[in-house]
């Protein structure tokens, strides 16, 4: 009786690293897809929490303002304003340093932030357009959000009505700061 020789031989080993290898190859192909969709899904939601953010900052703040201007008016320190400076929304309120409301959402050529006041009814309202994006490698995630709000207080409206051809990139406004007793 022969005693054979238990291994492999090298057509087997071949086959057998051949299969790993492209065993593998799937493995960090859908490792990499996934990691894509995962940056990109990422990217999308903190686009979306800045816009989102920023449109209830304008919202809360805008709602029930006194005054409101889309022109710079004569003391512009004395009001509060949003607008757009180094790729992010701001807030000022006067005598204090202005806020970042959002992080760097400004980032294409595309993105924008437009107010626009509209005479409804005996009523105003302002219309508000934000768009922006972020970069996400190569290529940029954007995401854009307009809204209305009705002007509950206003006494004074300046500057020109709405004209989707000449938006104003920046609100001014007045309010009356209500305090607890």
């Amino acid at each position: 009786m022969k005693k054979r020789n238990k291994g492999f031989t090298l057509l087997e080993l071949i086959i057998t690293i051949a299969l790993l290898s492209l065993v593998m190859l799937m493995a960090f192909s859908l490792l990499s897809f996934s990691q894509n969709v995962f940056k990109k899904g990422s990217a999308e939601s903190d686009i979306q929490f800045d816009i989102r953010m920023a449109a209830d900052c304008i919202t809360s703040e805008i709602r029930n303002v006194t005054e409101i201007s889309l022109d710079i008016p004569a003391n512009p320190s004395e009001y509060y304003r949003i607008y757009i400076e180094n790729k992010e929304v701001k807030y000022f309120t006067p005598g204090t340093p202005a806020v970042s409301k959002t992080g760097e959402i400004i980032n294409t050529s595309d993105d924008y932030l437009n107010f626009y006041i509209i005479a409804k009814n005996n009523k105003y309202l302002i219309k508000f357009d934000i768009c922006g994006s972020k970069i996400n490698g190569r290529q940029a995630v954007s995401y854009g959000l307009d809204s209305s709000v009705l002007l509950n207080n206003i006494s004074s409206v300046s500057g020109s009505l709405y004209s989707p051809e000449t938006p104003a990139h920046e609100v001014y406004f007045k309010k009356v700061i209500q305090t607890m007793p």
